[in-house]
């Protein structure tokens, strides 16, 4: 065994070995980043990587057969036949060195790189479910336009994600026998489906003007968690005004205001 040790050091299959295995991390490593931003199938890269297990005993067979000198390659002599070093037998330590060196760093740093993506990856947007407004005016052309603006502008967040208001109904009505959609009924609906938030607004008229009022709602404590108000000069800029409260909200339920009602 001392004897074969020797003589694959004096071949210099150790340090080709280790180069070759360098290389191919750092090659697989840089594919697997190109291979996902361009969306190369994942058999390719496996392929790849089969190849390069298939070539480590060939490179290693190479590596006992020739050598590589100040005249080129040429088949290793026996060992009684060597009369000088090894070409770049120092060097070649630095150089194999360098490479395990440089695939270690880089891999290391792929993988903090993707540990980051698959924890924002992991972060599901706050599911909300907008219950019926309570209309206060009298007005009926205010019933089920309130709550489609204030969707669209809750929606404008990638953090946010509307409930269906048509499912949460269905199962309204599998509750309570009604498809109201008030408050109370909205918390019920979003406590057995899981829903963070209940969205639950007013709409009062003022003489000419119209106040607006929108509470977000733990469904399981009934706690109020954020809350915006808003006042509308006239029927025209109401639907500029739950602009307002939509933007107000999206900014309040940034802070995770279901974590600190929770704790």
């Amino acid at each position: 065994m001392h004897k074969l040790i020797k003589e694959l050091r004096r071949r210099e299959v150790f340090r080709t070995t280790g180069l070759y295995i360098g290389v191919v991390w750092i090659v697989v490593e840089v594919l697997s980043v190109l291979f996902d931003v361009y969306e190369v199938p994942e058999w390719a890269l496996q392929g790849i990587i089969v190849l390069a297990v298939i070539g480590l005993p060939i490179t290693i067979v190479l590596a006992w057969i020739f050598d590589i000198t100040d005249t080129g390659i040429e088949v290793q002599a026996e060992a009684t036949d060597m009369a000088a070093i090894p070409f770049g037998s120092q060097s070649m330590d630095f150089v194999v060195i360098g490479v395990l060196t440089v695939a270690l760093i880089f891999s290391v740093y792929l993988n903090i790189a993707g540990e980051g993506n698959d924890i924002q990856e992991a972060i599901e947007p706050l599911s909300i479910l907008i219950a019926d407004f309570d209309n206060q005016t009298g007005d009926p052309q205010f019933d089920g336009s309130l709550e489609q603006a204030l969707q669209i502008g809750l929606e404008g967040a990638p953090s946010v994600s509307c409930y269906d208001r048509g499912d949460a109904k269905r199962i309204a009505q599998e509750l309570q026998s009604t498809s109201e959609l008030d408050s109370e009924t909205a918390q019920r609906v979003a406590a057995r489906e899981g829903i963070k938030l209940v969205i639950a607004g007013t709409i009062m008229a003022k003489g000419s003007k119209f106040d607006l009022v929108v509470n977000a709602i733990a469904p399981l404590s009934g706690e109020v968690v954020a809350e915006a108000d808003a006042t509308a000069a006239s029927k025209l800029e109401v639907l500029s005004a739950m602009d307002n409260l939509a933007a107000d909200l999206r900014g309040q339920l940034g802070d995770d205001p279901v974590g600190h009602a929770e704790r």
